[in-house]
Order: C-alpha cells, then sequence, then structure tokens
C-alpha cells in the first residue's frame, strides 16, 4: 500500500511523494520540516474566488466513489485530487481539523464542548471583516448542543462549530449556525459548511436506498451486484446532484464560488485515502491533481485566499493548494 507524505526539504506547495504506507496513530499530522506560510496576508479577499462552499459527506474510499457515475462526472468537471487523505479515524476529529486546525485531542465520537479562547476559522474571518456559516440539515436551531434531535438524521458531531464555546455561547456568534432550510445559493457568507443529514451524508442507508442502488448498478454497463456502488454512496450521489446542480448551473454563482466535496474519513482504506473534488469557474475542468493533501491543506487554502493568516496550528504547516488547479489566470 502507499501513503503520501511531504517531501522533506521541498519549498514547493504540493511537492509530494508516495512512499511505502506505515501505520500512523491518530494525531496531527507531522512533517520533517517545518513549512513556512507561502504569503503574507497582504490581499484583499477573494484571491481565487470570494466564496467557498464546503460540503463533507461521510465514510467512503476514493475507489469506491470514482465507481459512482455521478461522482465520476463531477471529476471530469472540476479538479479530482488522487492523493487526498482525511486524518484520523472515527469522524469527529476531521471536522474540528477542517474549521480549528487541530483536533483538540479527542480520538473518538463524543462532541466536546472546548472551552475557553480556542479559535477557528470563523475567528479568522471575522478578523477581517467576512462572514460564515454553518448550515446543518435536521439540526434545530437556536444553539442547540444536544447530541441528536429530530430523530435519526441529526448528529451534533457533524456541526462542528458547536463544538466551541466561543461560538455556541455567544448569541450572535452562533446566529451564523443555521438550519439548512435557511441555504440560499445567491445569498452565500464567504466562507460555508454545509453538513447533510444522516441519509444524505451517507452516513446510514435510509428508506429505499437498495432499490434505488440496484436501478443504479442496472445502468452501469458490466456492474456486479452491491460491490460497484454501495447503497449509501448512491443514496448520498442521488441527494447530490439535486442540491448542486442549481448551484454548478448558476453563472451568477459559481463565476465566484469554490464548491468542494469531500469526505470526513474512508471506510477501510488504511491510508484514509479519500474522494476530494474542486469545481467553479476558477478551476481547471478535468484536472488531476496528484500532490499529497489532506484536511489541514484545505482549511490553509482557504484561509491563503482571503488574507486571513493561519491558526498557529497545524495548519501553519501545511501547504496552500496551488499546483495544477487553478485557471492560468487565478495562479
Amino acid at each position: 500500500q502507499w501513503s503520501c507524505r511531504p517531501s522533506p526539504g521541498s519549498g514547493d506547495a504540493g511537492a509530494s511523494d508516495c512512499r511505502a504506507f506505515e501505520p500512523r496513530p491518530i494525531g496531527p499530522k507531522t512533517t520533517a520540516v517545518p513549512r513556512a506560510q507561502r504569503r503574507g496576508a497582504s490581499w484583499q479577499s477573494g484571491r481565487r474566488f470570494e466564496h467557498v462552499l464546503l460540503v463533507v459527506l461521510e465514510n467512503q474510499d476514493y475507489e469506491a466513489v470514482l465507481r459512482e457515475p455521478y461522482f465520476r462526472s463531477l471529476a471530469r468537471r472540476g479538479a479530482l485530487f488522487t492523493h487526498y487523505d482525511a486524518l484520523f479515524h472515527p469522524s469527529y476529529p476531521n471536522y474540528l481539523a477542517l474549521i480549528g486546525g487541530r483536533y483538540f485531542g479527542t480520538t473518538g465520537d463524543e462532541p466536546l464542548d472546548i472551552r475557553g479562547s480556542a479559535r477557528t476559522i470563523a475567528d479568522l474571518l471575522e478578523a477581517k471583516g467576512l462572514t460564515w456559516r454553518q448550515y446543518a440539515e435536521a439540526y434545530p436551531g437556536g444553539c442547540y448542543r444536544g447530541e441528536a434531535a429530530s430523530g435519526p438524521l441529526y448528529r451534533r458531531k457533524h456541526v462542528p462549530f458547536l463544538s466551541f464555546d466561543s461560538v455556541a455561547k455567544r448569541p450572535s456568534r452562533c446566529a451564523s449556525i443555521v438550519p439548512a432550510l435557511a441555504f440560499d445559493r445567491r445569498d452565500l457568507p464567504n466562507f460555508a459548511f454545509y453538513s447533510p443529514d444522516m441519509c444524505h451524508d451517507g452516513h446510514d442507508v435510509c428508506g429505499n436506498a437498495y432499490d434505488r442502488v440496484k436501478s443504479a448498478i442496472r445502468s452501469v454497463p458490466g456492474a456486479r451486484y452491491f460491490g460497484v456502488v454501495p447503497p449509501k454512496l448512491a443514496q448520498s450521489a442521488n441527494w447530490l446532484e439535486g442540491f448542486l446542480e442549481p448551484i454548478l448551473a448558476d453563472d451568477r454563482v459559481i463565476r465566484n464560488t469554490l464548491v468542494v466535496v469531500t469526505f470526513d474519513e474512508s471506510l477501510s482504506d488504511d491510508n484514509n485515502h479519500i474522494y476530494t473534488v474542486f469545481l467553479g469557474d476558477m478551476v481547471r475542468p478535468g484536472a488531476r491533481v496528484d500532490g499529497c493533501y489532506d484536511h489541514y491543506d484545505l482549511l490553509r487554502t482557504i484561509e491563503e485566499n482571503f488574507g486571513l493568516g493561519t491558526l498557529g496550528a497545524e495548519d501553519a504547516k501545511s501547504d496552500p493548494i496551488v499546483e495544477g488547479v487553478w485557471q492560468d489566470a487565478r495562479q
């Protein structure tokens, strides 16, 4: 097996290679040589995009996702990362890492109430006068911090901003965590984190998912049984297509919005290798990005675009994603 590691001493963003896999414990990504930030925060917001919409799905291996027709079509329309790894098993630390630049000492799925002044990307955005919003399906609103609500569809661990007292205990900030019904593609904040419910994100099999996947499999030449398209993945793809296509078809939105579709973690791949795709007019369609990246690098890319600086955690050691992704005018 193979796993991506940064090349020690390399000064190029994304310069990395794939070496024989060595099991690694749960913990933050480390590098042989700390990597300095590539640029100072001297430009205006929106160096490459004015808005970013991050959609996080659940628990699928890279190879399985690429067997699903809709996810395959997104890869043709955007930039597919061929060596993008999640950071941890189980799910929850990955969600914290995506917005906080570290995993805050947790190795499980039980949500934390992180006290004190622990910072997230929300702090960096607000300091620059920029906006953010967390959209969550089945979330009851009102800064609710219980683990489950509205039946089996909601889990707090998938709404990471609720883990921070500095957000959840301040009504003016917690007002940026909203039910997904408030989502309006033409009224996006600068940073939007979208958490589908437990069916739409592919965590659980719901309703008639098995019947739908049978139909999907029949439409794939040479498909064999359920191993081709797992039912949870077919269910998630069906939802994602309905959610994303109006956004991707809206020129007014997609010309300055980066859409990121990723997964929290892999299902069975020891390397935690996951599917991640960038979409938007600023992205090279059909690009294959072979550099080795992870959730910390994604956070760093968003920070760099808006000139936010860093949180001084693992994001500060990480590479903004530059090579092979952006249209020439946006490099």
